[in-house]
Protein backbone atom coordinates (compact mmCIF):
# COMPACT_ATOMS: atom_id res chain seq x y z
CA UNK A 1 0.00 0.00 0.00
CA UNK A 2 2.95 2.64 1.09
CA UNK A 3 4.40 1.74 -2.51
CA UNK A 4 0.79 2.20 -4.55
CA UNK A 5 0.10 5.33 -2.96
CA UNK A 6 3.20 6.79 -2.46
CA UNK A 7 3.73 7.67 0.95
CA UNK A 8 6.21 6.37 3.74
CA UNK A 9 4.96 3.14 6.05
CA UNK A 10 4.97 5.42 8.98
CA UNK A 11 2.74 8.20 7.26
CA UNK A 12 0.38 5.66 6.25
CA UNK A 13 0.30 3.81 9.64
CA UNK A 14 -1.20 7.28 11.14
CA UNK A 15 -3.70 7.64 8.15
CA UNK A 16 -5.08 4.04 9.42
CA UNK A 17 -4.65 4.89 12.78
CA UNK A 18 -7.25 7.57 12.35
CA UNK A 19 -9.76 5.80 9.97
CA UNK A 20 -9.73 3.14 12.89
CA UNK A 21 -10.36 5.69 15.79
CA UNK A 22 -13.16 7.30 12.71
CA UNK A 23 -14.77 3.94 13.14
CA UNK A 24 -14.13 3.48 9.21
CA UNK A 25 -12.07 0.07 9.43
CA UNK A 26 -11.29 -2.36 11.57
CA UNK A 27 -7.88 -4.01 12.70
CA UNK A 28 -6.41 -6.57 14.31
CA UNK A 29 -2.89 -8.75 13.53
CA UNK A 30 -4.64 -10.58 10.78
CA UNK A 31 -6.56 -8.28 8.72
CA UNK A 32 -7.86 -4.76 8.12
CA UNK A 33 -12.08 -5.18 7.62
CA UNK A 34 -12.98 -2.11 5.51
CA UNK A 35 -16.60 -1.16 7.29
CA UNK A 36 -19.77 0.69 5.84
CA UNK A 37 -19.69 4.62 5.95
CA UNK A 38 -20.85 6.03 8.87
CA UNK A 39 -23.24 8.39 7.02
CA UNK A 40 -24.41 5.65 4.34
CA UNK A 41 -27.95 6.14 5.21
CA UNK A 42 -27.70 9.96 4.88
CA UNK A 43 -29.23 10.24 1.03
CA UNK A 44 -32.59 8.39 2.05
CA UNK A 45 -33.92 11.31 3.13
CA UNK A 46 -36.47 11.44 6.23
CA UNK A 47 -37.20 7.93 7.70
CA UNK A 48 -40.65 8.05 9.44
CA UNK A 49 -41.38 5.49 11.93
CA UNK A 50 -45.32 5.58 12.41
CA UNK A 51 -46.29 3.74 16.23
CA UNK A 52 -49.41 3.40 17.98
CA UNK A 53 -48.59 5.17 21.01
CA UNK A 54 -50.95 7.38 23.37
CA UNK A 55 -48.35 10.49 23.81
CA UNK A 56 -45.19 9.14 24.20
CA UNK A 57 -46.39 5.24 25.88
CA UNK A 58 -46.33 2.79 23.21
CA UNK A 59 -49.39 0.59 22.59
CA UNK A 60 -47.17 -2.44 21.82
CA UNK A 61 -43.82 -3.53 23.78
CA UNK A 62 -43.08 -5.64 20.44
CA UNK A 63 -42.98 -1.94 18.66
CA UNK A 64 -41.00 -0.31 21.09
CA UNK A 65 -38.23 -3.14 20.94
CA UNK A 66 -38.16 -2.76 17.10
CA UNK A 67 -38.41 1.26 17.39
CA UNK A 68 -35.19 1.56 19.58
CA UNK A 69 -33.35 -0.89 17.70
CA UNK A 70 -34.36 0.65 14.36
CA UNK A 71 -33.95 3.75 15.82
CA UNK A 72 -29.93 3.39 16.99
CA UNK A 73 -28.97 1.77 14.10
CA UNK A 74 -30.48 4.06 11.91
CA UNK A 75 -28.60 7.15 13.73
CA UNK A 76 -25.20 5.41 13.72
CA UNK A 77 -25.20 5.25 9.72
CA UNK A 78 -26.22 8.72 9.26
CA UNK A 79 -30.26 8.41 9.11
CA UNK A 80 -32.58 11.00 9.42
CA UNK A 81 -35.25 9.33 11.54
CA UNK A 82 -37.90 10.48 13.56
CA UNK A 83 -40.72 8.75 15.49
CA UNK A 84 -44.35 9.52 14.61
CA UNK A 85 -46.69 8.51 17.31
CA UNK A 86 -49.92 8.16 16.77
CA UNK A 87 -53.45 6.94 17.92
CA UNK A 88 -56.97 7.61 17.44
CA UNK A 89 -56.99 11.30 18.23
CA UNK A 90 -54.26 11.80 15.69
CA UNK A 91 -55.58 14.42 12.89
CA UNK A 92 -55.55 13.59 9.13
CA UNK A 93 -53.59 16.92 9.18
CA UNK A 94 -50.90 15.39 11.30
CA UNK A 95 -50.73 12.61 9.18
CA UNK A 96 -50.56 14.76 6.07
CA UNK A 97 -47.79 16.54 7.51
CA UNK A 98 -45.41 13.54 8.44
CA UNK A 99 -45.94 12.13 5.14
CA UNK A 100 -45.36 15.25 2.91
CA UNK A 101 -41.51 15.64 4.15
CA UNK A 102 -41.10 11.90 4.45
CA UNK A 103 -38.97 9.86 1.85
CA UNK A 104 -39.46 6.64 3.33
CA UNK A 105 -41.94 5.52 5.69
CA UNK A 106 -42.14 2.05 8.00
CA UNK A 107 -45.65 1.65 9.50
CA UNK A 108 -46.10 -0.34 12.36
CA UNK A 109 -49.49 1.46 12.67
CA UNK A 110 -52.36 3.74 11.32
CA UNK A 111 -54.55 4.98 14.05
CA UNK A 112 -56.61 7.99 12.82
CA UNK A 113 -60.01 9.66 14.34
CA UNK A 114 -61.22 9.30 11.18
CA UNK A 115 -61.70 5.98 9.39
CA UNK A 116 -59.64 5.32 6.56
CA UNK A 117 -57.97 9.02 6.43
CA UNK A 118 -54.42 7.56 6.90
CA UNK A 119 -54.66 4.92 4.80
CA UNK A 120 -56.35 7.30 2.06
CA UNK A 121 -53.34 9.70 2.58
CA UNK A 122 -50.56 7.04 2.27
CA UNK A 123 -52.18 5.33 -0.76
CA UNK A 124 -52.49 8.89 -2.50
CA UNK A 125 -48.08 9.19 -1.44
CA UNK A 126 -47.40 5.72 -2.36
CA UNK A 127 -46.13 6.46 -5.90
CA UNK A 128 -43.49 8.90 -4.56
CA UNK A 129 -42.80 7.41 -0.82
CA UNK A 130 -41.30 4.37 -0.17
CA UNK A 131 -43.66 2.44 2.08
CA UNK A 132 -42.79 -0.47 4.46
CA UNK A 133 -44.69 -2.44 6.93
CA UNK A 134 -42.86 -3.74 9.82
CA UNK A 135 -46.01 -6.33 10.87
CA UNK A 136 -47.59 -8.81 9.11
CA UNK A 137 -50.10 -8.06 6.56
CA UNK A 138 -52.27 -8.22 3.82
CA UNK A 139 -53.02 -4.80 3.70
CA UNK A 140 -52.63 -3.81 -0.57
CA UNK A 141 -51.38 -0.29 0.90
CA UNK A 142 -48.21 -1.98 2.04
CA UNK A 143 -46.51 -4.12 -0.80
CA UNK A 144 -43.39 -3.67 0.84
CA UNK A 145 -43.44 -6.05 4.36
CA UNK A 146 -40.19 -6.85 6.28
CA UNK A 147 -42.00 -8.91 9.43
CA UNK A 148 -42.25 -11.45 11.53
CA UNK A 149 -43.65 -14.68 10.21
CA UNK A 150 -46.19 -15.70 12.93
CA UNK A 151 -46.94 -19.42 10.73
CA UNK A 152 -43.16 -19.73 11.46
CA UNK A 153 -43.92 -19.01 15.08
CA UNK A 154 -46.45 -21.51 15.29
CA UNK A 155 -44.07 -24.43 13.44
CA UNK A 156 -41.17 -23.67 15.98
CA UNK A 157 -43.62 -23.78 18.86
CA UNK A 158 -44.68 -27.63 17.78
CA UNK A 159 -40.88 -28.23 16.53
CA UNK A 160 -40.15 -27.12 20.00
CA UNK A 161 -42.13 -29.12 22.12
CA UNK A 162 -41.66 -32.17 20.35
CA UNK A 163 -37.99 -32.24 20.73
CA UNK A 164 -38.49 -31.23 24.74
CA UNK A 165 -39.61 -34.62 24.36
CA UNK A 166 -43.23 -33.77 24.62
CA UNK A 167 -46.25 -36.18 22.87
CA UNK A 168 -49.62 -35.05 24.29
CA UNK A 169 -49.13 -31.22 23.06
CA UNK A 170 -52.13 -28.55 23.35
CA UNK A 171 -52.31 -25.12 22.87
CA UNK A 172 -53.74 -21.99 24.48
CA UNK A 173 -54.70 -18.73 22.49
CA UNK A 174 -56.43 -15.83 22.31
CA UNK A 175 -59.66 -16.43 19.92
CA UNK A 176 -59.20 -14.60 17.10
CA UNK A 177 -62.55 -14.71 15.66
CA UNK A 178 -63.54 -12.26 18.44
CA UNK A 179 -60.16 -10.22 18.22
CA UNK A 180 -59.97 -10.20 14.08
CA UNK A 181 -56.18 -10.56 13.98
CA UNK A 182 -54.70 -12.85 11.59
CA UNK A 183 -52.05 -12.89 13.81
CA UNK A 184 -52.82 -15.53 16.45
CA UNK A 185 -54.61 -17.94 13.92
CA UNK A 186 -51.39 -18.00 11.49
CA UNK A 187 -49.63 -19.18 14.95
CA UNK A 188 -51.78 -21.73 15.00
CA UNK A 189 -52.14 -22.86 11.88
CA UNK A 190 -48.49 -23.61 12.06
CA UNK A 191 -48.42 -24.85 15.49
CA UNK A 192 -51.38 -27.53 14.05
CA UNK A 193 -50.25 -28.06 10.35
CA UNK A 194 -46.52 -29.31 11.86
CA UNK A 195 -48.12 -31.46 14.69
CA UNK A 196 -50.30 -33.38 12.31
CA UNK A 197 -47.04 -33.79 10.12
CA UNK A 198 -45.91 -36.05 13.12
CA UNK A 199 -49.04 -37.03 14.21
CA UNK A 200 -49.31 -35.90 17.34
CA UNK A 201 -52.47 -33.21 16.73
CA UNK A 202 -55.27 -33.62 19.00
CA UNK A 203 -58.03 -31.21 18.24
CA UNK A 204 -59.61 -31.04 21.22
CA UNK A 205 -56.13 -29.85 23.43
CA UNK A 206 -56.42 -26.44 21.26
CA UNK A 207 -58.31 -24.07 23.42
CA UNK A 208 -58.92 -20.32 22.39
CA UNK A 209 -59.83 -17.44 25.12
CA UNK A 210 -61.68 -14.77 24.95
CA UNK A 211 -59.82 -11.63 24.39
CA UNK A 212 -59.91 -8.65 26.94
CA UNK A 213 -61.60 -5.58 25.16
CA UNK A 214 -64.37 -3.59 26.57
CA UNK A 215 -65.95 -3.37 22.72
CA UNK A 216 -65.98 -7.21 22.83
CA UNK A 217 -66.98 -8.39 26.00
CA UNK A 218 -67.76 -12.17 25.60
CA UNK A 219 -70.80 -12.96 28.41
CA UNK A 220 -69.55 -16.53 28.16
CA UNK A 221 -66.11 -16.36 28.82
CA UNK A 222 -66.22 -12.78 30.24
CA UNK A 223 -63.24 -9.90 29.94
CA UNK A 224 -60.67 -11.86 32.36
CA UNK A 225 -57.82 -13.25 29.82
CA UNK A 226 -55.53 -14.37 32.67
CA UNK A 227 -58.24 -16.34 34.52
CA UNK A 228 -59.59 -18.16 31.95
CA UNK A 229 -56.31 -19.07 30.27
CA UNK A 230 -55.25 -19.87 33.50
CA UNK A 231 -58.29 -22.02 33.32
CA UNK A 232 -57.42 -23.55 29.96
CA UNK A 233 -53.87 -24.16 30.96
CA UNK A 234 -55.22 -26.15 34.16
CA UNK A 235 -57.70 -28.35 32.11
CA UNK A 236 -54.69 -28.94 29.59
CA UNK A 237 -52.70 -30.60 32.70
CA UNK A 238 -55.41 -32.44 33.87
CA UNK A 239 -56.70 -33.74 30.32
CA UNK A 240 -53.37 -35.72 30.37
CA UNK A 241 -51.24 -32.62 28.49
CA UNK A 242 -47.67 -32.82 28.31
CA UNK A 243 -46.19 -29.86 26.71
CA UNK A 244 -48.47 -26.32 26.31
CA UNK A 245 -47.87 -23.47 23.79
CA UNK A 246 -49.50 -20.22 25.18
CA UNK A 247 -49.88 -17.84 21.75
CA UNK A 248 -48.52 -14.68 23.48
CA UNK A 249 -46.75 -14.09 27.18
CA UNK A 250 -49.39 -11.01 27.93
CA UNK A 251 -49.91 -12.06 32.06
CA UNK A 252 -47.66 -15.10 31.60
CA UNK A 253 -47.18 -14.78 35.27
CA UNK A 254 -51.02 -14.91 36.45
CA UNK A 255 -51.80 -17.85 33.79
CA UNK A 256 -49.47 -20.10 34.90
CA UNK A 257 -49.36 -19.40 38.87
CA UNK A 258 -50.91 -22.61 39.88
CA UNK A 259 -48.66 -24.74 37.80
CA UNK A 260 -45.55 -23.39 38.55
CA UNK A 261 -46.55 -23.24 42.61
CA UNK A 262 -47.36 -27.03 42.62
CA UNK A 263 -43.98 -27.74 40.85
CA UNK A 264 -45.58 -28.58 37.90
CA UNK A 265 -43.85 -26.86 35.36
CA UNK A 266 -41.16 -28.17 34.06
CA UNK A 267 -41.25 -31.35 35.85
CA UNK A 268 -44.71 -32.82 34.88
CA UNK A 269 -45.57 -30.23 32.01
CA UNK A 270 -43.31 -28.41 29.48
CA UNK A 271 -44.44 -24.44 29.05
CA UNK A 272 -43.22 -22.33 25.80
CA UNK A 273 -44.54 -18.98 25.00
CA UNK A 274 -44.18 -16.05 22.61
CA UNK A 275 -42.41 -13.03 24.36
CA UNK A 276 -44.61 -10.16 22.72
CA UNK A 277 -45.25 -7.71 26.12
CA UNK A 278 -42.01 -9.31 27.74
CA UNK A 279 -43.66 -11.02 30.37
CA UNK A 280 -41.92 -14.58 29.57
CA UNK A 281 -38.31 -12.99 30.12
CA UNK A 282 -38.94 -10.82 33.23
CA UNK A 283 -40.60 -13.61 35.05
CA UNK A 284 -38.67 -15.51 38.02
CA UNK A 285 -37.81 -18.07 36.94
CA UNK A 286 -37.67 -17.40 33.24
CA UNK A 287 -40.85 -19.03 31.11
CA UNK A 288 -39.21 -20.80 27.92
CA UNK A 289 -40.21 -18.71 24.80
CA UNK A 290 -39.96 -17.52 21.20
CA UNK A 291 -38.90 -14.24 20.56
CA UNK A 292 -40.19 -11.81 18.63
CA UNK A 293 -36.98 -11.81 16.34
CA UNK A 294 -36.68 -7.96 16.35
CA UNK A 295 -32.87 -7.92 15.75
CA UNK A 296 -33.50 -9.94 12.53
CA UNK A 297 -36.65 -7.36 11.26
CA UNK A 298 -34.20 -4.17 11.82
CA UNK A 299 -31.32 -5.71 10.32
CA UNK A 300 -33.49 -6.35 6.72
CA UNK A 301 -34.60 -2.75 7.22
CA UNK A 302 -31.17 -1.78 6.79
CA UNK A 303 -30.36 -3.83 4.04
CA UNK A 304 -33.26 -1.75 2.16
CA UNK A 305 -32.24 1.44 3.50
CA UNK A 306 -28.36 1.09 2.12
CA UNK A 307 -30.69 0.04 -1.42
CA UNK A 308 -32.78 3.15 -1.62
CA UNK A 309 -29.37 4.85 -0.69
CA UNK A 310 -27.60 3.80 -3.18
CA UNK A 311 -30.71 3.77 -5.50
CA UNK A 312 -30.92 -0.01 -5.99
CA UNK A 313 -34.14 -0.47 -4.25
CA UNK A 314 -36.64 -2.97 -6.04
CA UNK A 315 -40.13 -3.01 -4.97
CA UNK A 316 -41.75 -5.53 -3.98
CA UNK A 317 -40.09 -6.49 -1.03
CA UNK A 318 -41.31 -9.18 1.17
CA UNK A 319 -39.33 -10.52 4.00
CA UNK A 320 -40.70 -12.60 6.35
CA UNK A 321 -38.34 -13.59 9.53
CA UNK A 322 -38.49 -16.54 11.90
CA UNK A 323 -38.00 -16.13 16.11
CA UNK A 324 -35.42 -17.31 18.02
CA UNK A 325 -35.54 -19.85 20.59
CA UNK A 326 -35.13 -18.73 23.95
CA UNK A 327 -34.78 -21.64 26.24
CA UNK A 328 -34.76 -21.13 29.83
CA UNK A 329 -36.24 -22.88 33.07
CA UNK A 330 -39.86 -24.32 32.00
CA UNK A 331 -37.82 -26.74 29.20
CA UNK A 332 -35.42 -28.40 31.06
CA UNK A 333 -35.76 -31.95 32.74
CA UNK A 334 -35.88 -32.28 36.10
CA UNK A 335 -32.50 -34.11 35.96
CA UNK A 336 -31.18 -30.68 34.36
CA UNK A 337 -32.42 -28.60 37.13
CA UNK A 338 -29.95 -29.28 39.77
CA UNK A 339 -28.08 -25.77 40.52
CA UNK A 340 -29.75 -24.74 37.50
CA UNK A 341 -32.28 -21.56 38.64
CA UNK A 342 -32.33 -19.96 35.08
CA UNK A 343 -30.28 -20.97 31.77
CA UNK A 344 -28.86 -18.16 29.42
CA UNK A 345 -31.22 -17.15 26.15
CA UNK A 346 -29.91 -19.28 23.57
CA UNK A 347 -30.51 -18.65 19.91
CA UNK A 348 -30.33 -20.70 16.77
Amino acid sequence: MSEEIGVSRITLRKAMAVLEQEGLIRRDRVRTEILEKRDILSACGKILFTAGAHYTTFFYPAVERLWNRFNSEVLSRGGNVELFCNDHTTSPEEWEQQIATAKVIFLTSTGSNRPGAAETLLQEASPEKIIVSLLESENPLTPNCIYLDNYSVGVKAAQTLIAAGCRNIGAVSMDHRLFGSPIFPRRMNGFINELQKHGLFNPDAIRLIPFPSSSRFNPDGGDNYSKNARIALEQAYATGDDGVFVSTDEEIGLIAMNLFRNAIIPGKLKLLTFNGVGDAMRHNPPISCLSHGTHRVVAAALEQLKLIAEKRFIAPVNIAVSPLLYNNFTLLDESEMTGIYAGAAVGE
